[in-house]
């Protein structure tokens, strides 16, 4: 089983890594080249090594890295893959949007699907599920809103409506991947 868990965890580490380096240099380069941006082969490569690895691991790792950081790297494969299905015929992205939302509602909504047995067997062993996953933590209190809310109810009690501003309650969720 440890096996196994190696290999998976191997096998995104470089699909990471691909998706990261690779994918983000030819974008860099396609940059580099439209506004005539000088760079030489080694700083380039030694440049989008380390943003790959660091990718990776911030991503795979998120334990050891700070939120923002996976986050960041998460939207950068994420604009990496829409760029490279911009080569791809339109009819081509629309069948693999198709394909995804059908996938994605099997996935989610099914009882056998792979995102329950996913997160059961996570949380049987209580481990984390790292890039997979989406977390939101919400937090609840209240903030006096005065000097935001006071000049509407003034105009409120203008015509007979009668609101306290201390009343006001701030309620807000944050993503934090």
């Amino acid at each position: 089983m440890v096996c196994v868990r190696a290999c998976v965890l191997a096998s995104l580490f470089v699909a990471c890594i691909r998706t990261a380096g690779f994918e983000t240099g030819q974008i860099m380069y396609a940059f580099f080249e439209k506004f005539q941006i000088a760079a030489d082969w080694v700083s380039f490569v030694f440049v989008l090594y380390n943003f790959a690895v660091v990718g990776a691991v911030g991503i795979l790792y998120g334990k050891i890295v700070p939120r923002t950081l996976s986050q960041g790297y998460l939207i950068v494969i994420s604009i990496c893959i829409c760029y490279l299905l911009r080569y791809f015929p339109e009819w081509t992205g629309w069948i693999l949007l198709v394909l995804l939302a059908l996938w994605d509602l099997f996935a989610v909504l099914a009882p056998c699907g792979p995102l329950k047995a996913l997160v059961k067997m996570a949380s049987e062993r209580q481990d984390p599920i790292p890039g997979l996953l989406y977390t939101v933590r919400c937090c609840r209190g209240t903030l006096r809103l005065d000097h935001l809310v006071w000049p509407r109810l003034v105009s409120l009690s203008r015509v007979g409506i009668h609101m306290q501003p201390s009343s006001a309650c701030l309620m807000g969720c944050f993503v934090v991947g």
